[in-house]
């Protein structure tokens, strides 16, 4: 095996222009077919060879010496010129064709005893070598030619150029030549075909996958769309309701406390809208990197939803250890933290006196960890598994989308990084980020 692969790489891809050729859209397959051509070529040089020093030392005719050494100096090496080109048809046809003339001028000086009319099996059998069953009109053009010098050969009775005895070996060079040639073609048709075959199942084989994923895609786009649609309309309800209660009451207080529930009402909605534009900005966009100064970042992100942990009276600790700088995209950040802290506020624990949201930042040369835990009403392990996923609420107590964890987990892995939960109810959750340090191209 090592020695047939030394053979096609170093002999065989001598003459063939792979990259040429491929970039024309020729496969694995049309490229075997073409070594295999190359293969036939050398082979009939070597072949040839040896019978034109035979038949110098025994003597033949001029014509068949003439048609020896035109074949082999002047046809075979412009097919791999033409091979070397890219123009892997036509040298496989010009092949067949001016094989074909050079066999038939052969056996027409020889005589009908010669084996010449076996030899001709070679050509047929070529064909199908050479050229799959799509190219049919290659094939089809062989066989008529094939035919009509086969015709030829007979209505001449094999002498039309001549008949001369023939050689004590002749009939048996011709015969084993062709034994030889029909065995080899025999063997690339058989390692083309396991090749198409394998190459096809490997194909279904990701076909289905694929359509699996798309049942999956489009199941989920069905309960995408049944969710926005759902969740945007509740608000607009309650807006309208609360509008018409308006418009009805006399009561400036109960106006009041009206229009306040209907602002409740907006933010929610805009909220969840602002969800679907990070959502679709994280999908088509790519990070925009920057040197990220922590601490300013997150005092930030808690400067617009601190009052909700001062409402409840939970505390919140930060503790920022950053030992070189560090490159990310700071709008996802700002989102991953603003979800993961909100969710701590809105997920306490009514019944714990103390609560308390730490926020603990590692940022290092290669590697930023970031840890925000929280002794909240904690996760179930069944809730855990599906947490990640898209309009998933893990707690009766949740009134939101369903949507904040999972543009956490997909804006982290869009920075490349990985996201891991560990809770227990009535104890609390600490999630754990790992961001890399990118590694930027110098442009």
């Amino acid at each position: 095996m090592e020695r047939l692969l030394w053979i096609r790489n170093h002999i065989l891809r001598r003459f063939i222009d792979v990259r040429l050729l491929v970039s024309k859209g020729y496969g694995y397959d049309e490229l075997i077919r073409l070594e295999i051509l190359v293969a036939t070529i050398i082979l009939a040089y070597i072949l040839g060879t040896g019978y034109i020093v035979v038949s110098l030392i025994q003597g033949t005719s001029w014509i068949i010496l003439s048609n020896y050494l035109f074949f082999h100096s002047l046809t075979l090496p412009l097919i791999l010129w033409v091979i070397r080109k890219g123009y892997g048809d036509w040298a496989k046809f010009s092949m067949v064709v001016f094989g074909t003339l050079f066999m038939t001028i052969k056996a027409g000086s020889l005589g009908r005893g010669s084996g010449m009319d076996i030899s001709m099996l070679m050509i047929i059998a070529g064909a199908f070598t050479f050229f799959p069953l799509r190219q049919y009109y290659f094939i089809l053009a062989t066989l008529v030619l094939t035919l009509i010098c086969y015709v030829f050969l007979e209505w001449t009775d094999y002498s039309y150029f001549g008949s001369q005895p023939p050689q004590p070996l002749e009939y048996w060079f011709n015969l084993y030549t062709t034994i030889g040639f029909l065995i080899l073609f025999y063997i690339v048709t058989l390692r083309n075909s396991d090749f198409i075959q394998k190459k096809v199942t490997s194909l279904n084989k990701k076909l289905i996958i694929k359509n699996k994923k798309l049942i999956s895609v489009n199941e989920e786009l069905d309960r995408y769309v049944y969710r926005v649609s759902h969740d945007m309309r509740s608000p607009l309800t309650s807006m309208m309701s609360l509008n018409q209660l308006i418009v009805k009451s006399a009561d400036e207080a109960e106006k009041a406390e009206m229009l306040q529930l209907q602002q409740e009402c907006m933010l929610k909605l805009d909220q969840h809208i602002q969800q679907i534009i990070d959502i679709s900005k994280n999908l088509k966009t790519e990070p925009v990197y920057s040197t990220i100064a922590w601490e300013p970042l997150v005092e930030e992100v808690l400067k617009d939803i601190r009052p909700m942990a001062e409402k409840e009276n939970i505390h919140i600790e930060v503790q920022i250890q950053q030992s070189s700088p560090f490159l990310s995209d700071i709008n996802r950040l700002q989102i991953i933290l603003s979800n993961l802290f909100s969710n701590s506020f809105k997920y306490y624990d009514a019944f714990k006196t103390k609560r308390w949201v730490r926020c603990s930042i590692q940022s290092h040369a290669n590697l930023a960890t970031i840890t925000i835990a929280d002794n909240g009403i904690g996760i179930s392990k069944e809730a855990k598994l599906k947490l990640f996923t898209m309009f998933f609420r893990g707690t009766t107590q949740s009134k939101g989308s369903g949507l904040g964890l999972y543009i956490v987990k997909e804006m982290v892995h869009k920075l490349g990084g990985s996201i891991q939960v560990d809770s227990e109810i009535d104890s609390g959750t600490r999630f754990t980020i790992q961001l890399p340090q990118p590694v930027l191209s110098k442009e």
